[in-house]
Order: structure tokens, then sequence, then C-alpha cells
């Protein structure tokens, strides 16, 4: 594969495919599902990003 961009576009960022196992990842799934989250409220305005505090 050619790589189009040699450095990085965010010194010190880089990519990693499964850095987590899928017992992990179904785990954090089911903790996030026990939440309770709310939609993001900012002074009137309700936005669709789902929040918790």
């Amino acid at each position: 594969m050619i790589d189009l961009f040699e450095t990085p576009v965010v010194p010190g960022l880089s990519m990693t495919e499964a850095c987590i196992s899928a017992a992990e990842e179904a785990a954090l799934i089911a903790h996030i599902d026990e939440t309770s989250l709310s939609p993001f409220r900012f002074q009137q305005w309700t936005g669709k990003r789902l929040t918790c505090s």
C-alpha cells in the first residue's frame, strides 16, 4: 500500500488495529448502556449527542 502522507497529520498520533479484545469491547459497551445518558443541552438548545455529567 502506498502511503501518500509519510508524516502523521498530528505529531505523535498513530492508528492501531484491535487495541482491545472483543471481550473488553463488549464489557465497555455494556457499561455505557448501563449509564443514564441524556441529550446534550446548551442554554435553550438541545443537541443530538447523548452525554452524562
